[in-house]
């Protein structure tokens, strides 16, 4: 074949530029097929860090937009979407998981739109936009709520090489389209920091456009001709690019200090960089075979290096050398197909552990790259779109992958759902049981959540989540012992909490929700002290506690979880009987969170104690709306009664009794029936009190109003 003939075939693969659109019905079909496959998420609930960075983060739930951007500054846009989302519909899900389905959706029109514009080709553009919204990697991104900071990245970069496309086509207005591709620049960065790569996707974009330019002249460059070629024609805005991403990464890693890992993965450089090399054959083979996906790779999920002279790390250099060696010979026959493994291989690497970040793997890193890799098969899929016998292997791949993505959502369900799918495919992940440890003890499943917690200590020995854990469950058992009465085993327990606790503390020395429950112990021990008339010893368990409270604040950590620690002061007061200090805590602990009746409960109960009725009866109408115990309508009762509102005082006595039947309770609703002069409801609440009591005071004293009763 001829230089001409040879040039001639290419052209045929590479259309020009687009500028009427693609097929009408395919952008509303595509964004119809989005919102179809991830419909089911819909009824999720919010799971994993969701909880945290949503319904904890007072920056979100007190919508305080301006510190959402200057006081937290990790991740702003990302975090200014929840606190719109939460001002419309507060912690229900349902808005987080449409948002989310709505902006994959957009991003797959989005491509749609960039294939369309680069190449020209309905075929390029139609099957890698269908396949980057079909694919079931997508799920961790889009049915996990806290994957929007990857949708949102991949929002603005999307839009940034759009708008560079235009200005570069000099549509008018060349410099306003310049610059609002540099603030999508920006806006991506804030989403998630690894869009710092879009400089290198944006060359790879001009490098495929001088190799156009070049094939008209029957001259087609190598890539290094391309890259020298595009720099050179844009050196300054290249220059501002850097310097800007440069900037970006400095915030990245010194001002947010986005990554909490310390040291090498491995613990060497050698095992760290070998676990470079598999993370990036494993994430290629998640594009062919998306399975398993997993909500976790810490613990021994994921194979970590063991250096670069195990086989299995030679074997994915290897993989790596030719992966690249490949994409760079590529770009004189097949450009695009090279430009779309090199995007996917600039794209992924922020996320290979090169700069070692605290997450090893997770599914939602191919987000971007997955850009890339559909342009590739676009691509590829072009040059031999003439078969119909493709367009039938497409056809079942699609279905295959969205069959998968609707599956693999419904992992997603919930905190359950999520855990024991996860726990399946990978049962030595670390959070899968440290998490779903936490779900079966919740659940009443005591024996096997403390289980699974001390496998996820196994699995993760310098983690510090499941020695924290583990200490939680032990004092809840400890506290279930004491109520009922078995002391020395109690004690026992609330020893080895300790230790857990005083573990999780050594490798996470700050942690607040660590120090708030090591004080739950020491004010358990000084119930336990009560009990057994020790005073002294309860006294200094109740001010050991105090200090670990006061400790769970130091660090200014203001999430909502961690407020709650003015409920366990508060309640430290109550136990020693200092009802006026307890009402300043239990105060602030309300007022953050006026939705828990339990804090009404309190500040009721203290008021109560302390002889303030009429202060003590908004709080306890409350608490007995929302929490209807008996002892609650017998303080509502007591309180209606001292301030003479007879007629609810009975009322509340009756819904008491209706609940735990007690002599005392009866005996004061007979005398308030006596007033009201129902005497035979009367006499028969004092004949049940004198039933429940018959030796003691109230069954005595209800005998003395019946014999009152019938001298009348």
């Amino acid at each position: 074949m001829t230089r001409n003939r040879r040039a001639k075939s290419a052209r045929r693969h590479i259309p020009q530029p687009g500028k009427a659109g693609p097929y009408r019905l395919l952008p509303a079909g595509l964004a119809l097929l989005a919102i179809l496959l991830y419909a089911n998420t819909l009824g999720h609930e919010l799971v994993f860090d969701d909880v945290t960075l949503i319904v904890q983060d007072p920056l979100v739930s007190n919508l305080n937009w301006w510190g959402i951007v200057w006081e937290s500054g990790y991740r702003p846009v990302r975090t200014l979407t929840y606190a719109l989302n939460y001002a419309i519909a507060g912690e229900r899900p349902f808005l987080y998981h449409l948002t989310n389905v709505l902006l994959h959706s957009v991003n797959g029109l989005l491509i749609l739109a960039l294939f369309w514009r680069l190449t020209g080709s309905r075929v390029i553009a139609g099957v890698g936009a269908f396949l980057f919204v079909v694919h079931p990697v997508q799920t961790a991104a889009v049915a996990y709520v806290s994957g929007r900071k990857d949708l949102l990245a991949a929002f603005f970069m999307l839009l940034a090489l759009i708008l560079y496309l235009r200005f570069r086509e000099d549509e008018g207005r060349r410099l306003l389209k310049a610059i609002l591709a540099v603030v999508c620049f920006l806006l991506a960065v804030l989403s998630k920091e690894v869009a710092i790569v879009f400089p290198g996707l944006l060359l790879l974009a001009d490098t495929f456009f001088e190799w156009r330019r070049s094939e008209s002249a029957d001259r087609r460059l190598s890539l290094a001709e391309g890259l020298t070629r595009a720099i050179g024609g844009r050196a300054w805005f290249y220059s501002s690019l850097v310097a800007l991403a440069a900037v970006a990464l400095y915030y990245a890693v010194f001002v947010v200090k986005a990554s909490r890992m310390e040291g090498f993965w491995g613990g060497t450089f050698a095992a760290n960089l070998g676990t470079s090399f598999k993370l990036f054959f494993h994430y290629v083979k998640l594009l062919f075979v998306p399975h398993p996906l997993l909500a976790d790779y810490l613990g021994k999920a994921f194979p970590i290096s063991t250096g670069l002279a195990e086989p299995v790390t030679l074997a994915c250099l290897l993989f790596l050398v030719f992966y690249l060696t490949l994409s760079v010979l590529l770009f004189r026959s097949m450009p695009l197909v090279s430009v779309g493994m090199l995007w996917f291989a600039a794209a992924i690497a922020p996320v290979l552990q090169l700069l070692p970040f605290h997450e090893l793997a997770a599914d939602h890193f191919l987000y971007v790259p997955m850009v890339g890799a559909s342009l590739a098969v676009g691509a590829l899929f072009a040059r031999v779109s003439e078969r119909k016998s493709v367009w039938v292997a497409l056809l079942l791949a699609g279905t295959v992958f969205s069959a998968m993505t609707v599956v693999r959502n419904g992992d997603w369900r919930d905190r359950a759902t999520l855990w024991e799918a996860t726990y399946r495919k990978a049962p030595n992940s670390y959070r899968a049981n440290v998490n779903l440890g936490q779900v079966y003890f919740d659940g009443g499943r005591v024996a096997e959540g403390i289980r699974l917690t001390r496998r996820s200590i196994e699995l993760a020995p310098r983690r510090a989540l499941p020695y924290s854990n583990l200490g939680a469950m032990y004092y809840t058992v400890a506290r279930e012992d004491r109520v009922a009465g078995r002391l020395a085993k109690a004690e026992e327990l609330l020893a080895q909490a300790r230790d857990q606790f005083h573990r999780a503390l050594e490798l996470e020395t700050n942690n607040p929700f660590t120090y708030s429950n090591l004080g739950n112990t020491f004010k358990e021990m000084a119930l336990i002290c009560d009990h057994r008339d020790q005073p002294e010893r309860a006294r200094e368990a109740r001010a050991e506690a105090m200090g670990l409270y006061q400790k769970a604040f130091a660090g200014g950590d203001m999430r909502l979880d961690v407020q709650r620690v003015w409920y366990n002061v508060g309640l430290l007061h109550v136990d020693a009987g200092s009802y006026a200090e307890a009402l300043e805590y239990l105060r602030r602990y309300a007022a953050a969170f006026p939705q828990d009746r339990g804090g009404d409960y309190w500040l009721g109960y203290c008021h109560f104690q302390m002889g303030n009725c009429e202060r003590a009866l908004p709080h306890l109408r409350l608490a007995a709306e929302f929490r209807p115990t008996a002892d609650t309508w017998e303080k509502l009762g007591y309180c209606y009664e001292s301030v003479g509102r007879i007629a609810d005082a009975a009322a509340a006595y009756r819904s008491a009794v209706a609940r735990t039947p007690r002599a005392e309770t009866y005996y004061n609703l007979g005398r308030l029936l006596i007033l009201q002069e129902e005497m035979d409801e009367a006499g028969a609440a004092l004949e049940r009190a004198a039933r429940l009591d018959p030796s003691g005071r109230f069954g005595a004293e209800s005998l003395r109003l019946l014999r009152e009763m019938v001298e009348r």
